[in-house]
């Protein structure tokens, strides 16, 4: 079925990005954007805001408004303790509509939900530290049914994600350690 398709889908997707997802389509500001009744697929059937987040690039034949979301994180570096569990990261948030007014409504819904946002996402994906570091239109883009309209929020992200990492001192290894020998 459609349903176990996209959850095994989103089971492969790695923490930070799962937890991005289930915050944006649990926002209303967001839905009401991405779903019905403003939104519809090219042949007239209604989305739902699910069908119009993508992570990486859109299907061939998206709905009229979507979203796109990239990530990119490397490790944080050394601490005086040793390796950081932390992640600092940027995601980028590329939202596509049938207006430049439609897909700017769109970043600043997603703007207004992560600006400065500290705390745990349903992932257990812990974000300390967000900035924005773009927030503006890109040229519009030859669409199947015209034109479509593009903007595009970058943010920077400091984050930890949940789990055993290898790291000592963070979770806990196969001898039943956490790390610190206790």
């Amino acid at each position: 079925s459609d349903l176990l398709r996209r959850s095994r889908t989103l089971s492969r997707l790695v923490m930070l990005e799962n937890g991005l997802y289930t915050q944006l389509i649990g926002t209303s500001s967001i839905t009401q954007l991405l779903g019905p009744p403003t939104n519809v697929f090219p042949n007239g059937v209604t989305a739902l805001p699910l069908d119009a987040i993508f992570f990486g690039s859109a299907p061939k034949d998206p709905p009229l408004r979507f979203l796109v979301i990239n990530t990119e994180g490397i490790p944080a570096g050394q601490t005086l303790s040793g390796p950081s569990a932390l992640i600092d990261g940027e995601v980028q948030f590329d939202a596509y509509a049938e207006s430049q007014l439609a897909a700017k409504q769109i970043v600043v819904a997603v703007r207004n939900l992560f600006a400065g946002w500290e705390g745990t996402l349903s992932d257990g994906t812990t974000i300390q530290f967000t900035e924005i570091t773009m927030f503006r239109p890109l040229p519009y883009e030859l669409g199947g049914a015209g034109y479509l309209y593009h903007w595009v929020l970058r943010i920077r992200a400091m984050y930890t994600e949940p789990g055993d990492f290898g790291i000592p001192g963070f979770g806990s290894d196969e001898f039943g350690s956490d790390g610190f020998g206790e």
